[in-house]
């Protein structure tokens, strides 16, 4: 929970989020802007650029997969982030199971 204390938390859907993955264990004071705000006003992180960054995403396979692509062409785009893989995610954002 330290990292997540530390970090710029943004969650997809805010209200979800809090009954939902990381951000349940923050208060609600200590989650940024939800992704739509983040993406109508990319500024709004601004000051958070050089910090630890935490997405929290509560939908569905496919949405996570489309998020997370969004996201990683935007901070390609602003020259910002590092590229990190903590997690396998499918080929077949359709299918779940396929693997490399």
């Amino acid at each position: 929970m330290p990292v997540l204390k530390s970090a710029f938390v943004t969650p997809d859907h805010l209200a979800q989020a809090l009954r939902e993955g990381e951000c349940q264990q923050l208060e609600e004071g200590d989650v940024g802007p939800d992704l739509m705000t983040l993406c109508a006003d990319p500024e709004t992180a601004a000051r958070h650029r050089d910090g630890v960054t935490v997405f929290d995403s509560t939908g569905f396979g496919l949405e996570d997969h489309v998020a997370l692509d969004v996201l990683l062409e935007l901070a390609e785009e602003a020259g910002i982030g590092d590229r990190v893989q903590i997690e396998h995610l499918p080929d077949d954002a359709l299918n779940p199971y396929s693997f490399q």
